[in-house]
């Protein structure tokens, strides 16, 4: 909850509080969720699924968007995944444990700012 609403006041100071910002472990199970003053519904799958996208591949989803480039099937083809700007992964060493996602903003970016701001306000305790 601590990264989940550092997350949201971020995008409130930026005057982005129409967001849903999601919390995920590892598998993807939605730790927390909060969701700002009109956010518009799809603002909560795409939240989740950055938040999962980059726990599972253990990068932020702006670095990972380049690999979903190419002819055919892509790894943006994998159910559950979302390869746009605004995931963030947690890491504890060099092992990623979790992720935090936000959607909602104009530009993902500014969804992908919101998110660090999560994981700077807990970062210390992730050793």
């Amino acid at each position: 909850m601590t990264a989940a609403g550092a997350a949201l006041a971020k995008c409130r100071a930026d005057g982005l509080g129409f967001v849903t910002v999601s919390v995920v472990d590892r598998s993807g199970n939605v730790i927390a969720m909060v969701r700002g003053d009109n956010a518009a519904q799809h603002t909560v799958e795409a939240s989740r699924e950055k938040a999962y996208t980059s726990a599972a591949f253990g990068a932020d989803t702006s670095d990972l968007s380049q690999r979903t480039k190419g002819e055919g099937s892509t790894i943006a083809d994998l159910p559950g995944t979302l390869f746009l700007a605004g995931g963030v992964t947690l890491k504890a060493g060099a092992g990623s444990i979790a992720g935090i996602g936000v959607g909602g903003a104009p530009d993902g970016m500014q969804d992908q700012a919101c998110a660090a701001a999560g994981r700077d306000a807990i970062a210390s305790s992730l050793g």
